[in-house]
């Protein structure tokens, strides 16, 4: 049998039966190993008398090792022992193998409960960031709902705030607008009854004192006419105009002495003040208007003061 890979030649003994048997049976059956001459007898059958040499010289050099012969029972459990031995050897490279396999199936397994774990974390991860952005967007919407809400809330009350104010602004003013208007009525009947009283006693002694009075009864009218107009309405101002043109009028013909022509003026003048109350009536919003009177015609003066 040749060590190092060079395979064994067959030894044919006695019996006629030829073998290779491994070092590890013949020691197994303790086989006695032959000595060098009966080894040479062996293998002197061979054809092949280089290689018969070149075997013995390995044998004397320790890298052969010949066994002895063995019986047919021997070959057959040194056949089976190989078989079994070979086996073994396959078995344990298949386990080997089937073990690697198992281990890099392993492995691979793994990595992919790896891959796996990872995707679904990173898979809540992107979860949980979409339902914290969804519930920042929420939480946004909240806010600026409650700050539109805050700010319509603000304005309403400030809307309202701004009624109560031009409420009470409004009722200052018609209160004051009241006590003027009284005031004014007062000073046109004074101014017209002062200019007629003049007109009537143009040749009566005294006249220049009544001439003083109805110049100061129309500057007093005058004076309240200028303060109606500060809150009148365009209506009430046209009014007012008419009514202090007439009223000047007729100043200007009692100086004259035209008492008829005042008296005249006198009945137009009284028509100026209902139109100018009709349109004192529309300025503090009587809801519904409902004039006291229809208007009047005042000739000239409604051409003359549009």
């Amino acid at each position: 049998m040749v060590r190092g890979g060079v395979e064994p030649p067959t030894f044919r003994f006695a019996s006629g039966v030829g073998v290779r048997v491994p070092l590890a049976q013949a020691l197994l059956h303790q086989t006695k190993l032959p000595d060098e001459d009966h080894l040479a007898q062996l293998l002197r059958p061979y054809n092949d008398v280089q290689a018969v040499t070149g075997f013995l010289d390995q044998y004397k050099g320790g890298s052969v090792v010949v066994l002895a012969e063995l019986s047919f029972g021997q070959t057959v459990a040194a056949d089976a022992l190989d078989a079994l031995f070979t086996a073994v050897l396959v078995a344990g490279a298949a386990t080997l193998v089937v073990g690697k396999f198992e281990r890099k199936s392993e492995g691979r397994r793994r990595e992919a409960e790896k891959r796996e774990d990872q995707l679904q974390k990173e898979a809540e991860q992107r979860e949980d960031q979409l339902r914290r952005e969804a519930e920042q967007r929420e939480e946004d919407r909240r806010r600026e709902a409650e700050q539109r809400e805050e700010d319509r809330r603000r304005e309403a009350d400030k809307l309202h705030d701004e009624r109560l104010q031009f409420r009470e602004f409004e009722h200052q003013t018609r209160a004051a607008l009241r006590e003027t208007y009284a005031q004014f009525l007062i000073a046109q009947r004074r101014s017209r009854e002062a200019s007629l009283t003049l007109a009537k006693s143009s040749s009566a002694p005294g006249n220049e004192d009544l001439e003083k009075q109805a110049l100061k009864a129309y500057d007093e009218f005058v004076d309240l006419y200028h303060r109606l107009n500060l809150d009148a309405s365009r209506e009430m101002w046209i009014d007012a105009r008419r009514l202090e043109a007439i009223l000047k009028d007729m100043l200007g013909c009692a100086q004259q002495g035209n008492a008829q022509k005042c008296e005249e003026l006198k009945e137009v003048a009284r028509h100026a003040r209902q139109n100018l109350e009709n349109s004192f009536r529309r300025r503090l919003r009587y809801e519904p208007f409902d004039p006291l009177q229809p208007h009047k015609n005042l000739g000239i003066y409604e051409q003359k003061i549009k």
